[in-house]
């Protein structure tokens, strides 16, 4: 089975139920990491 099958009509409760992080928390990472939308992140 693949990624594609295993995870198949969730999107909808992702965006339902993913958490609504403050605009200050992605600045503050943003600040913190440095990051000037140059080079690469990998999210885990």
């Amino acid at each position: 089975m693949s990624a594609s099958q295993v995870f198949a009509g969730t999107e909808d409760y992702y965006a339902r139920y993913r958490p609504d992080y403050p605009p200050a928390l992605y600045e503050a990472l943003t600040t913190h990491f440095e990051l000037d939308g140059g080079g690469r992140r990998l999210d885990l």
